[in-house]
């Protein structure tokens, strides 16, 4: 579960990413983030200039991106999961 990317998705941070890993099942390319190519530095160079020169394209991919944590959260395995989380922080 990646919590990080989770929480970035959450408070609307635009999320520039490889095809790899919960990330490319999370962020769709133009719509909630920019996803290129695993292991292409010059892929995410050109992501970043890019964003750099987009910055309203990025505002709305970090909107997108909070609206599908928030549809996230309200899963009943993400409050599965929260219980779980829960249960280990109050036992330590």
């Amino acid at each position: 579960f990646g919590m990080v990317l989770f929480e970035a998705m959450a408070t609307g941070i635009p999320i520039i990413t490889t095809e790899a890993g919960i990330a490319a099942e999370w962020i769709k390319n133009k719509m909630n983030g920019i996803v290129v190519p695993y292991r292409d530095s010059s892929a995410i160079y050109e992501a970043l200039v890019w964003a750099l020169h987009h910055p309203d394209e990025m505002r709305k991919y970090g909107e997108n991106a909070r609206k599908l944590s928030q549809q996230m959260s309200n899963t009943q395995e993400s409050k599965e999961r929260m219980e779980i989380y829960r249960s280990l922080i109050n036992n330590t």
